[in-house]
């Protein structure tokens, strides 16, 4: 592992646990085995405050131990929510700015895209989910070639009208963060904001503030334990089907299904990474390789199973 992190192994796996029971540990182990997800590895914060790790099996093993840095696609939204969320408890930004004030470069056309505020594209009320079924970080500007491009999207999408009214409806948008990561460049590049160099180089990649971030997985683990402790933000008037919304990119469940208070999911072809906290102090950050038919669904029952290991343990929220 690098120099300077607090880490422990966590070298067992599920059944070495001696008469007491399971440890967070082996629990966690025995949780990473899912169906159509592989190579599982985790990283989370246990009661006394340390950081440890685990994987399923060798191959996650490997990686860890390698140092290797994986694609934490979504979870990138968390970090860029965090540097407006600074900015706004320093007075520098309010969370009712008009975005189109914010970036006048824009040609802000589109019927309804000027009354989007910087609390909307947070929540991801803003209005701008997917049009005829299609993302548009993946589809701007009329393409369908299907290549990700956050900060064309964004340039792209202010030009459209709202497909809802500003405000009202939660709907998960990329490009909405496409537009906020657009925001955090300008402000880092006029001298008006110092951003950490891991954020700085994910809002310049293809994914951008939508998903560009990559880190070791205590890495990523620091990281997000650095938006700790999070704030509430009032329920949009339409929350999303489950009653749960989302405050500072995070998605807090009222009534948790995931096991947490608060999660985020991160999907790309190929992988599905999960976070999971009380708000508070404890984390969970874990990555898999694996396509799973309804992702949402396998992260949900990962994170049942997840969370409750951190509640045996002690402290777990």
């Amino acid at each position: 592992m690098r120099p300077g992190l607090t880490v422990v192994l966590a070298l067992c796996v599920a059944g070495c646990a001696g008469t007491e029971g399971p440890s967070d540990a082996d629990c966690l182990a025995a949780a990473l085995q899912q169906p159509a997800l592989r190579n599982g590895a985790v990283a989370w914060t246990r009661a006394d405050g340390s950081t440890a790790v685990t994987a399923a099996n060798w191959r996650g093993w490997w990686r860890l131990l390698r140092d290797q840095a994986y694609p934490a696609a979504s979870l990138t939204k968390p970090l860029v929510a965090h540097a407006i969320r600074g900015q706004v408890e320093r007075g520098a930004l309010r969370l009712e700015a008009k975005v189109a004030d914010l970036l006048p470069g824009l040609a802000w056309s589109g019927p309804g895209t000027q009354d989007i505020t910087l609390q909307h594209l947070l929540q991801h009320t803003a209005g701008l989910g997917r049009r005829d079924g299609r993302d548009p970080l993946w589809h701007h500007g009329g393409t369908s070639d299907g290549v990700p491009d956050c900060e064309a999207a964004a340039q792209n999408i202010v030009t459209q009208p709202t497909l809802r009214t500003p405000g009202v409806q939660a709907e998960y948008s990329n490009v909405g963060y496409c537009l906020l990561g657009l925001l955090l460049r300008q402000q880092a590049g006029a001298g008006e904001l110092e951003l950490p160099a891991a954020l700085l180089q994910a809002l310049h990649a293809p994914l951008g503030a939508a998903g560009g971030w990559r880190a070791t997985l205590p890495e990523m683990h620091a990281a997000l334990a650095r938006t700790l402790p999070l704030r509430h933000l009032e329920a949009p008037p339409q929350p999303l089907p489950d009653g749960s919304w989302y405050a500072w990119s995070w998605r807090y469940w009222p009534k948790p299904a995931a096991g947490a208070p608060w999660t985020h999911t991160g999907r790309l072809p190929g992988f599905l990474a999960v976070a999971l906290t009380d708000g508070r102090s404890r984390l969970l950050v874990a990555h898999f390789d694996g396509d799973p038919a309804d992702y949402h669904a396998a992260s949900q029952r990962f994170g049942r199973q997840a969370w409750g290991c951190l509640q045996s343990a002690g402290g777990g929220g």
